[in-house]
């Protein structure tokens, strides 16, 4: 985890005691794509590999990030 010091230089802090705590997150998306690349999403033909995990993966370190 990183801490903003006085000088307002930034520096990472041990967390290992930090007691944890519940989160939640909400996200809403529109995707706008044509049907060539529609179908091969749902023939799971997309070249880069799994974009559903992908997304997830994305999701998840976005909901981690400590504002």
């Amino acid at each position: 985890m990183k801490k903003k010091e006085e000088s307002g230089n930034i520096r990472m802090i041990d967390v290992t005691e930090k007691e944890s705590s519940l989160r939640k997150a909400r996200a809403h998306v529109r995707v706008l794509l044509n049907s060539e690349v529609f179908k091969k999403i749902l023939t799971e033909k997309i070249t880069k590999g799994d974009i559903f995990t992908a997304a997830k993966i994305a999701g998840i370190m976005a909901a981690k990030k400590n504002w």
